[in-house]
C-alpha cells in the first residue's frame, strides 16, 4: 500500500511500513527540529544528529541516524541552496514563513497529515505518540533500558521504566489469569 508522505511541504510516495519505520527511527529528529542546525549532522563513521538541550539542564545530546533515517534527510538536504552552518536544519517553504525554522506545530501538522493519509486518523496518533511507540518497540526489540533512556533523552531511568512496565502489563496482564 503506497501513501503520500509530506516532509517540509514536499510530497513523496512511500509504503506505509517504510514511512512508519523511518519515522519511528527518526522520532527524536522531528520531535527536536526546533533545536537543530545544518551543522548538527555529522556523517563520519556512524551518522549522528546533535540536539541542543532545552530546559534547566541545557544538555546537548545526540540521536543516532540509521541509514534508513539518514537517506531521506540527505535527500531533503540536497534540495537546500547554499546553507550556512548556523541555518536551521528543517525550514519552512510556505509563502508566509519561507526559509524560517519549522515550528513544532508545523512538524506536528505534517506528521498528522501523513498519518491521516495512511488511514490512521485518530486523536491518539500524533508525532508525540509515535515517540512513545519508538520506546516501546525498542524495548520489545531487545534494546537495553539504559539505551532507550538515552535515545529518549529522559533525565531519569524511572521515566523510561514506565514503557517497560506498560509492555509487561500487556504481556502479563492479570486479566489473562481469570478462568471462567
Amino acid at each position: 500500500m503506497n501513501n503520500l508522505v509530506l516532509m517540509d511541504n514536499q510530497v513523496s510516495i512511500k509504503s506505509t511500513n517504510d514511512f512508519l519505520e523511518d519515522f519511528l527511527r527518526s522520532q527524536d529528529v522531528k520531535e527536536n527540529s526546533q533545536r537543530t542546525y545544518w551543522r548538527d549532522i555529522w556523517q563520519s563513521g556512524e551518522a549522528i544528529l546533535w540536539v541542543h538541550g532545552e530546559g534547566q539542564d541545557l544538555k546537548d545530546q545526540f540521536v543516532l541516524l540509521t541509514n534508513e533515517t539518514l537517506r531521506p534527510i540527505n535527500e531533503y538536504l540536497s534540495t537546500r541552496k547554499n546553507p550556512r552552518d548556523e541555518d536551521p536544519l528543517f525550514i519552512s517553504r510556505s509563502n508566509r514563513n519561507f526559509g524560517t525554522r519549522l515550528t513544532t506545530r508545523t512538524v506536528s501538522r505534517i506528521v498528522k497529515s501523513s498519518l491521516r493519509k495512511m488511514g490512521l486518523d485518530s486523536r491518539r496518533f500524533s508525532a508525540h505518540s509515535l515517540r512513545h511507540s519508538f520506546a516501546t518497540l525498542a524495548l520489545e526489540g531487545g534494546a537495553p533500558l539504559l539505551q532507550v533512556k538515552e535515545a529518549m533523552r529522559h533525565r531519569s531511568i524511572e521515566t523510561t521504566m514506565i514503557y517497560a512496565h506498560n509492555r509487561d502489563r500487556v504481556k502479563n496482564g492479570a486479566e489473562k489469569y481469570i478462568k471462567i
